[in-house]
Order: C-alpha cells, then sequence, then structure tokens
C-alpha cells in the first residue's frame, strides 16, 4: 500500500538516499530516521502536489468529455 499512495514520496527518499551515498549530496540524515524531519516534510508535501496535480487534471480531463457531450 505504500507505493499506491506514497509513491512519489517513496521514489524520493531513494532518490536521495542515493544521491547521498552515491553522489556525496549534502543530505542530512535524521536521528531515528534515514532523511531529517524537513525533507520527510518536503517529500511528504510533494507526494499530495503529486497526487493533487493528477486529480485536477484528471478532472479537467472528465470535465471536458462531459462539457462537449451537452
Amino acid at each position: 500500500m505504500q507505493y499506491v499512495f506514497y509513491a512519489p514520496a517513496v521514489l524520493g527518499e531513494r532518490f536521495l538516499l542515493f544521491a547521498r551515498n552515491n553522489l556525496g549530496w549534502p543530505v542530512a540524515s535524521g536521528f531515528r530516521t534515514p532523511l531529517s524531519d524537513e525533507w520527510s516534510l518536503a517529500l511528504l508535501l510533494f507526494n499530495w502536489f503529486c497526487y493533487a496535480a493528477l486529480g485536477f487534471l484528471a478532472g479537467l480531463k472528465l470535465g471536458g468529455v462531459l462539457w462537449k457531450e451537452r
């Protein structure tokens, strides 16, 4: 279920961990988590933005189809 609802956040977390470990990017780690609280919050907001944009675009598409039928 984590990949269904949090796919952008999970992929973003994996990318940041890859960048920190292999590319030497200065990504802060948390106390008990692989990323700091700021990065986790940013990824959660990014996740919500992605799904809001997806819902908005689906609504535009569906609304356009229904509007053309009238």
